[in-house]
């Protein structure tokens, strides 16, 4: 008695072959995903950590005056107090987002102080850098509107920071004594 067996063909069916491309798509897409959040939480503490590092300096650097006269950001940067990665080719410091960061003498109130201005910051960043870098100043600003005022000595104001901090991108304003 003679078997039939026919011969089994070798290679993948287009059934698994497209199983496994799905399967990679969303792989993918979800590596995607997580890498754009971590990479916008990295950048984030980034600018907390300059404008801390810039607060810090410019108040060393200023100690015994009476006033800010003269500071600008081209003085934070010929006296090193400014992160490297901050600096471009001219004068202006940018932002770990590309925005515009300038730093001035400002009143506040009756007393002397500086205001570092920062633009193009990302509204899902700009909570976390008002209640992070936000703790350390004295009054900051987002998009017009006051969310911690002078002499409160308080934190953010949560519900206005998350009401500001609603568009595509937003400036934010650090002021110190």
């Amino acid at each position: 008695m003679k078997l039939n067996l026919r011969k089994k063909s070798k290679g993948f069916t287009l059934v698994e072959i497209l199983l496994v491309v799905g399967f990679i798509a969303l792989a993918s897409i979800g590596i995607y995903a997580v890498y754009n959040k971590v990479t916008t939480t990295s950048k984030a503490n980034t600018e907390n950590t300059n404008l801390q590092t810039i607060r810090a300096g410019i108040k060393q650097l200023f100690g015994n005056q009476q006033n800010y006269t003269g500071l600008t950001e081209t003085v934070v940067r010929n006296a090193r107090i400014s992160p490297q990665d901050m600096h471009t080719g001219g004068s202006t410091l940018v932002n770990a987002f590309g925005g515009a960061v300038t730093i001035a003498p400002q009143a506040l109130g009756a007393a002397p102080g500086f205001r570092i201005t920062t633009n193009a910051i990302p509204g899902d960043v700009c909570v976390k850098l008002a209640s992070g870098a936000g703790a350390s100043f004295d009054q900051v600003t987002i998009g017009g509107t006051v969310v911690k005022a002078l002499g409160t000595n308080t934190q953010v104001n949560p519900v206005t920071v998350t009401t500001q901090c609603n568009a595509d991108t937003v400036t934010m304003l650090f002021d110190s004594y």
